[in-house]
């Protein structure tokens, strides 16, 4: 059973036997430290800063330096811009009867697929397919 100093005056009867029990369990002179909890602290929050752009890390595809790629943009798909195909060399392109709708909304053939391509990340390799589409890079903010 909870009390408050306010509930005390509505059971006069009772109210020098709750004291006598509870008095030594609860705090009944606690009103000073209600506002303390009632009131919310202040705090300052941190300073708000610029996006920093998008998380990339170096990579390296078939010993070929491909420069910052973005990690993990969220689709279920991956995409090698048909640029970075044809500067790779040495990939299989295999023919894939797809359309891809993009975030925009626009919707993109692919050029083909590419299988198990070793992607390096610093010391890790991964064996990735792709999906190449012949696409307009454009220069992004990216995490350095």
């Amino acid at each position: 059973m909870t009390t408050t100093p306010g509930a005390f005056p509505q059971i006069p009867e009772y109210d020098k036997k709750i004291k006598y029990y509870l008095g030594e369990v609860i705090d009944l002179d606690y009103e000073e430290d209600q506002d303390r909890l009632v009131k919310p602290r202040k705090k300052d929050h941190p300073q708000k800063l610029k996006d920093s752009g998008t998380l990339a890390l170096p990579c390296v595809i078939n010993d070929v330096d491909i420069g910052r790629a973005m990690i993990d943009s969220g689709s279920s798909v991956n995409l090698m811009p048909f640029s970075d195909f044809k500067k790779i060399g040495g990939l299989r392109l295999k023919p894939v009867n797809t359309t891809l709708t993009i975030a925009d909304g626009s919707i993109k053939k692919p050029v083909g697929m590419v299988e198990d391509v070793i992607v390096r990340i610093e010391e890790l390799e991964f064996f990735i397919d792709f999906l190449v589409v012949d696409m307009i890079l454009e220069e992004k903010k990216v995490c350095k």
